[in-house]
């Protein structure tokens, strides 16, 4: 079950741009379409399900 829950860590991370608001679920990191790096990163399961 730990192994489960380690792969969504990993390829389920809400990005959020902290300089244009952009949001995306990504497995990488990457710069935003804006060009920023100010990039905040959230692991998907850390948010309700309803």
């Amino acid at each position: 079950m730990q192994a489960i829950i380690a792969a969504a860590d990993r390829n389920n991370i809400l990005h959020h741009c902290r300089v244009c608001q952009a949001e995306w679920i990504a497995s990488f990191d990457r710069r935003c379409l804006c060009g920023s790096d100010r990039i905040e990163r959230i692991a998907c399961w850390q948010f309700p399900d309803d």
